[in-house]
């Protein structure tokens, strides 16, 4: 039987469907734009987890322009040739099976696959991250677009997105250097999930879990911050948070994350900047703003903020600068 959610998620297909065909014109858009193969979707949903701990490994399956979710399909969750568990899908496509976390702390790949060798050939494999940490563990938390990549996840689809310059390698030392847990916080729909991961991989950034939105119907900042709460309940030592609008450093303000970083980033036209920089300037004190991800080492390495009054004056002279 239908859910609540389901007319609001065939709409968001819809929608999504709509707009990928002025962007990528011709057959295959599932395949395209959410990394699916011969018309099925099948992602794995990332989680932490404490060492030995029992989690719950999640995948979905899916098929066709409306993303259906495929019911009473056995999913198989593996490490090389070990299988951990298998589960049926229910009525929304999901399967969920119980699994011990390892007891030593890292990043834990899980292949998802079919149980149906023909289905298996056809919607081929998807992964999730379980992301093994002690609770004392500092993390790090970062949106992605317009922060880790120049742009937004458009240009993600379309294959036409670069990483900021920097940000992979700040990210990859604040792991190797600072001993931080990288999460990876967006409000990209679910079924991009394996997009963004292809997308953080190739570029060389470090392994982390990517939380998602399964919801159309909740607001950036009040997703984030209910992700936000539950990360602050089971991991406490939030260190440190990057975003690029002043909704993510209010998500972050609210759990008390110690460093609130925002990347400035110029809107389009000089009127835009102004009111972007009216806007900035009356963030907390607390929120340090960024122009840069040199900015950013100076201040997670360094212990040096930029001058806010620096950052919005090189803000509005962008525009100048054209």
């Amino acid at each position: 039987m239908p859910t609540a959610a389901e007319p609001c998620r065939r709409a968001f297909a819809f929608t999504l469907l709509l707009a990928a065909s002025s962007i990528l014109p011709g057959c295959g858009i599932v395949e395209k734009w959410f990394g699916g193969q011969h018309g099925y979707l099948l992602l794995g949903v990332d989680a932490l987890a404490y060492p030995g701990e029992h989690t719950e490994l999640v995948a979905r399956l899916q098929k066709g322009s409306f993303l259906d979710d495929r019911p009473n399909r056995e999913i198989v969750f593996s490490r090389g040739e070990h299988v951990l568990a298998r589960a049926i899908t229910d009525d929304e496509g999901y399967a969920r099976a119980r699994w011990m976390a390892p007891t030593s702390q890292g990043e834990y790949l899980v292949t998802v696959s079919t149980g149906d060798r023909k289905l298996a050939e056809r919607a081929g494999t998807a992964c999730l991250l379980i992301s093994v940490h002690d609770r004392a563990s500092r993390v790090l938390i970062s949106d992605l677009d317009h922060t880790l990549v120049d742009g937004g996840f458009k240009k993600v689809l379309t294959g036409k997105a670069a990483p900021l310059p920097g940000s992979a390698d700040v990210l990859n030392r604040a792991e190797r250097e600072k001993g931080y847990v990288i999460v990876y916080l967006t409000r990209r729909p679910d079924v991009l999930g394996k997009r963004s991961r292809n997308w953080l991989d190739s570029h060389g950034f470090p392994r982390g879990p990517i939380i998602t939105s399964d919801s159309l119907l909740i607001r950036s900042e009040k997703f984030k911050r209910q992700h936000l709460e539950e990360l602050k309940r089971r991991f406490p030592n939030l260190e440190a948070g990057i975003g690029d609008l002043p909704s993510d450093v209010h998500a972050y303000r609210s759990v008390d994350v110690r460093l609130c970083i925002l990347i400035v980033n110029p809107g389009d036209d000089f009127l835009d900047r102004r009111r972007q920089a009216d806007e900035l300037s009356r963030l907390d004190e607390r929120v340090i703003l960024t122009s840069d991800w040199q900015d950013v080492a100076g201040v997670l390495f360094d212990g040096r903020s930029p001058e806010r009054k620096a950052v919005l004056a090189r803000l509005l002279a962008s525009h100048r600068g054209k």
